[in-house]
């Protein structure tokens, strides 16, 4: 399966989204300038390490800020708490994207503050239905059902897994369904 389209029917008017990512690595980058094209509400910019991804926050005032953990500059905990030093950043939401699975990493973030935590190689629908319930002012606690449901689905029995061939199961498509 490729990636969802936009939750939003064709001409709908969905309101325009600024997303900051913080990341040093301009493939992630552009993969993530890539996937967001099916999102075409919501305009990405990408800051290239903390101190950067500090000024640029001040001065967009995005609506969501992606956020590497491990960069060249500063860890991205280093830049949540410059960033809530601020009254026109302390409410800024926060999402880690990384690659350390490790508990302690996530239990460190969850105390900052973050709204939630990605790790790479994402998973491209999960991670966009995390984006998109967010933008519909859902917590990222919302999705747990739908992704244990989804993880359920793809580990059962091939006979308990069929479905019509034009028919996918996703976190996105199911989110889409309970939206509509």
């Amino acid at each position: 399966p490729g990636i969802t389209p936009d939750p939003a029917a064709p001409g709908s008017a969905l309101p325009r989204r600024s997303v900051l990512y913080v990341e040093d690595n301009p493939i992630n980058a552009m993969l993530l300038r890539e996937v967001l094209k099916s999102r075409p509400h919501i305009e990405l910019h990408v800051a290239v390490d903390g101190a950067s991804g500090i000024e640029m926050a001040r001065e967009l005032q995005p609506d969501l800020l992606l956020l590497d953990m491990q960069l060249p500059d500063m860890s991205g905990l280093d830049v949540r708490g410059a960033l809530r030093e601020h009254a026109a950043t302390r409410e800024l939401p926060c999402m880690a994207l990384t690659g350390s699975v490790l508990d302690a990493d996530i239990a460190k973030a969850r105390a900052a503050g973050f709204v939630g935590y990605v790790t790479k190689p994402l998973d491209l629908p999960s991670f966009l239905a995390r984006l998109d319930a967010f933008f519909a002012g859902r917590t990222f606690a919302d999705l747990d059902d739908l992704n244990a449901q989804a993880a359920a689905w793809a580990s059962g029995p091939a006979g308990e897994r069929r479905c019509p061939e034009d028919e996918t199961l996703s976190v996105s498509a199911a989110f889409a369904q309970e939206q509509g």
